[in-house]
């Protein structure tokens, strides 16, 4: 008979335990987290010889764990990622490392990317084990490092270096369960792919100068004028993928009236623009994510000194691209809103 309740304490406290560790990537230094990571497995019973803690840098550790089964099927494989990005910490109201738990919420950075469902993959794994589960397969729990940063040293160096430890027929991973509701029916999506990552910097040149002599030909007003064009815009053109168009298909049949309809037209890249525009901003961004190519301006740089006009101004863009869409996909579609005055 599985304690529940009692699963769930653990669960919660050893969550709490890896938000206290300040994995922040970059650097990462997530070998502190996977030591917390090994105290626990070992405090449950697993013997040395059933985990191993591999290290390809100093600091960046990785820990695969593996409970046995008949072998009559391949491994499932568990896996997370115990690093998390930077933080700012006078936008929090509590200490982002606290782990704290009030009102029924744990508080902390990587709560929920990712060390919330890494804490519950242990609580799996431990139970699995409790148990005594009759497994035909293997379970493999594997808790990696730099998955915010490139996965050079968590699991590409894996897949690369040691790759026995982590081969599986399935594997679980974060994302997807994040429940969401429409007029009150709950959505449980199930996450089959990702977007691609493309970084970019935006280039724009002028005329360099003294400040107290302004002109029209300014890198920085450039930059300025190409940006807000992508803010007026909004958004860049709709492509529409065989598994959002199901996604849209299912949705618009279980909705009620009228908002089926509304959704069934996000089918329609003629349409899709104007129906993002009615929809609470929530759920906008949402759909808009999965039907655009996204394109978001995170670091802006120009000028090393006030009184002198540069010749260079920068912007650093997050683009992410939907399946079927290149790099250059999207770069062509953001040249096309923002003009010929910036490069890419």
């Amino acid at each position: 008979m599985i304690n529940w309740e009692q699963n769930l304490e653990q669960t919660v406290k050893n969550l709490s335990r890896l938000i206290k560790v300040e994995s922040v990537n970059p650097p990462g230094n997530e070998m502190p987290a996977i030591q917390v990571v090994k105290e626990i497995l070992e405090a449950e019973g697993f013997e040395r010889e059933s985990f191993q803690i591999l290290e390809p840098a100093a600091g960046r550790g990785n820990l695969v764990a593996r409970l046995k089964g008949d072998s009559s099927e391949r491994p499932l494989l568990l896996t997370g990622h115990v690093d998390v990005v930077p933080i700012e910490r006078e936008y929090w109201s509590r200490d982002p490392f606290s782990g704290d738990v009030v009102d029924g919420y744990i508080w902390g950075r990587g709560a929920v990317d990712m060390k919330g469902f890494l804490a519950m993959f242990i609580q799996v794994f431990i139970m699995a084990k409790q148990q005594g589960l009759p497994l035909k397969r293997d379970i493999i729990l594997a808790a990696i490092a730099d998955e915010e940063a490139g996965f050079d040293y968590g699991s590409r160096y894996l897949v690369d270096q040691h790759r026995e430890l982590i081969d599986a027929e399935y594997a679980f991973n974060e994302i997807g369960g994040n429940t969401f509701y429409m007029n009150g029916l709950p959505v449980y999506p199930i996450q089959v792919a990702e977007k691609g990552v493309a970084w970019m910097r935006m280039t724009a040149k002028g005329e360099p100068g003294h400040a107290s002599m302004p002109h029209g030909d300014n890198a920085v007003l450039h930059l300025a004028k190409a940006l807000d064009r992508l803010r007026l815009k909004g958004r860049l053109p709709v492509h529409i993928t065989p598994t959002v168009h199901k996604m849209l298909t299912i949705l618009s049949e279980h909705l009620p009236f009228p908002n089926g309809n509304i959704i069934g037209q996000l089918r329609n890249p003629r349409l899709a623009n104007q129906v993002l525009n009615l929809l609470p901003d929530e759920a906008r961004r949402l759909f808009n994510a999965m039907l655009t190519n996204t394109v978001s301006p995170t670091i802006l740089s120009a000028g090393t000194k006030t009184n002198v006009i540069p010749s260079i101004a920068q912007a650093d863009i997050d683009c992410r691209t939907l399946p079927g869409q290149s790099p250059a996909d999207a770069m062509a579609e953001i040249l096309a809103v923002t003009g010929k005055g910036v490069t890419l």
